[in-house]
């Protein structure tokens, strides 16, 4: 099962104007064992915030004399078209075994010393009864590979090519992982990345991961002359955004193509100070496989931190990368004209959830702001 729903805001019928202004699209990435209808629940204060903020009736504040830089006054006087969440499900259906905190249950019940017995065991018990759990992968204790990682991968390529375009992505905890690799691999170049890692792993004994043909057009997957750059044979453009709440990477060696080079997409991150499910290291982790930004802690902008990123890719935020064969890529924003994409990290004081104070809601506002523009005319 893979499906998506839409929440959306549409433009107000009635509205008047040169033009129509484009209509923010995002696609929305849940975490393990939550489902797209759970995490639209989870996620209410977040997407009414996103749809007032960009309303096409919400009435835009005036700018105070010598208080604002271009660029923010064209932001405060900017007209929408609305916002489009679309939620998205996972394709890999849980049962009560995949579920955290199962293997202390069996250990209990049966005796099993720890998780690897939990995990040999699930499917001895009768204990698989079907979840509304999904998730985009599944971890191998033993191995630390991600089990069918390639199924929620094609899962995404669906539904980019279904439901898209999107001009940006939210993810929370395994969800902003897959949108971290999301990003990734619309990126230019990240195709013979992984071609060239898998050749440097297999050289080492290491199985690298294959190129995801899902990702390309079907006249380019099936053809012998693949493009020499992703992008030019992508589904989809590079986005413009990604906001990660708890994210991690995956951190096998396998899958190191996703962040070597560093992905370039403009990404914000939430990190909980008291989560104790996606610890700090490990969503620091994805920060340093971005480039290098500032942090903030409780909203206050504390320092400006540099992380040691080599091979930086291309900057992915050109009018070039949005240009498509298909025409549905003109319902996109255009991203900002920017050279450098530093990651911003800005911490709250609680634990692994997406968190709904509006201070923290407004910072979402602001990055996306800043990454995408959506008032210049739609193609015809």
């Amino acid at each position: 099962m893979f499906n998506a729903e839409s929440s959306s805001a549409m433009p107000d019928a009635g509205a008047t104007s040169s033009h129509q202004p484009r209509k923010l699209r995002v696609l929305m990435l849940h975490g393990y064992t939550q489902s797209g209808s759970i995490f639209r629940s989870k996620t209410n204060a977040l997407r009414k915030h996103l749809e007032k903020a960009f309303s096409p009736s919400s009435k835009k504040p005036a700018v105070p004399k010598n208080s604002k830089n271009d660029q923010q006054k064209h932001d405060d006087a900017a007209e929408y078209g609305g916002v489009e969440l679309v939620y998205a499900t996972a394709p890999i259906r849980l049962c009560a075994a995949d579920v955290p905190g199962f293997e202390e249950r069996v250990s209990t019940i049966n005796g099993f010393p720890g998780q690897a017995a939990a995990y040999n065991a699930r499917e001895a018990i009768d204990d698989q009864e079907e979840l509304d759990a999904w998730g985009w992968w599944r971890k191998d204790y033993a191995t630390g590979q991600y089990i069918e990682i390639e199924k929620g991968l094609d899962a995404l390529a669906s539904v980019l090519q279904s439901q898209g375009p999107f001009d940006g992505v939210i993810g929370f905890s395994q969800g902003a992982a897959a949108a971290g690799i999301l990003a990734s691999l619309l990126e230019p170049g990240r195709r013979g990345a992984l071609a060239r890692k898998k050749k440097e792993l297999a050289e080492a004994g290491v199985e690298g991961m294959d190129s995801l043909t899902s990702f390309l057009r079907r006249d380019v997957s099936q053809s012998s002359a693949v493009p020499t750059e992703f992008e030019d044979g992508l589904i989809h453009p590079p986005l413009s955004f990604v906001v990660a709440y708890s994210g991690f990477i995956a951190p096998h060696p396998k899958y190191s193509a996703f962040y070597d080079p560093p992905i370039g997409t403009p990404t914000l991150h939430f990190i909980g100070s008291l989560d104790s499910v996606v610890e700090e290291q490990r969503s620091l982790a994805l920060v340093e496989a971005c480039r290098s930004g500032k942090e903030e802690h409780f909203g206050e902008n504390t320092s400006k931190q540099e992380h040691p990123l080599s091979s930086p890719l291309p900057s992915t935020q050109n009018a070039s990368t949005r240009s498509s064969s298909t025409s549905n890529h003109a319902r996109l924003g255009k991203p900002r004209h920017r050279q450098a994409q530093d990651p911003q990290v800005i911490y709250h004081p609680g634990g692994h959830f997406v968190p709904s104070q509006r201070h923290y809601l407004d910072k979402l506002v602001q990055f996306v702001k800043e990454n995408v523009v959506l008032d210049e005319p739609v193609e015809s």
